[in-house]
């Protein structure tokens, strides 16, 4: 497991999931928040 941030980066019942943002092969975060908001995280292994 690969620590993304330091902090609390989810919103309230957000649903969140894996995807290869830049197609490294190397998943990335993302969650889809109640209110339409999107957050995502690139892994840090490959910036």
């Amino acid at each position: 497991m690969v620590l993304l941030a330091q902090g609390n980066i989810e919103g309230q019942d957000g649903n969140t999931t894996t995807v290869d943002f830049n197609g490294d092969g190397i998943p990335d975060y993302l969650s889809g928040e109640r209110d339409g908001r999107f957050s995502g995280l690139r892994n840090p292994q490959n910036l």
